[in-house]
């Protein structure tokens, strides 16, 4: 009988982000989170409600200020490293729904900005609605889109 020779890869070298990715990774699913209670949670929570929606603008602030220089920084070099076409198709798309969801984020809490500034401000009612339905489905897709592109971040082409 001869020995059949089983030759086992050798373990992956550690690819993982960094700390600011990560930071980003876990308020951007707090962030989801706090949104979908917003949106489909118990109605009527009274202070409770209105803590939540100032916790989620003020996070979602946070988050915009922090995403910025870590998007250029990132883009930067991920263009310059990404083998795989599909991998940056679905990088450039990610961006553009994180664009999107800031951005509807930042425009929606202009009339509650300007209320404390003293001035009464609202939006006609269908576009706040729009701004909401982006907002929410856009950051879905942005939720499963990233869990997408950290797959694909870590699968090697062979």
């Amino acid at each position: 009988m001869t020995a059949l020779a089983f030759s086992t890869p050798a373990a992956p070298a550690r690819r993982g982000g960094t700390r600011a990715s990560a930071m980003l990774s876990a308020q951007f699913a707090a962030l989801l989170g706090s949104g979908l209670v917003l949106e489909w949670g118990p109605e009527g929570v009274g202070r409770a409600g209105a803590a939540l929606i100032l916790a989620h603008v003020v996070a979602g602030g946070a988050f915009a200020a922090l995403f910025a220089p870590w998007a250029l920084r990132h883009i930067r070099l991920a263009t310059a490293k990404s083998q795989r076409r599909l991998f940056s198709v679905l990088g450039w798309a990610l961006l553009v729904k994180y664009l999107v969801v800031l951005a509807t984020g930042l425009v929606m809490a202009l009339p509650p900005a300007l209320w404390l500034v003293g001035r009464i401000w609202f939006w006609p009612m269908a576009a706040t609605h729009l701004l909401a339905f982006l907002h929410l489905w856009l950051s879905l897709a942005a939720a499963l889109g990233l869990i997408l592109h950290l797959t694909l971040r870590h699968w090697r082409q062979s």
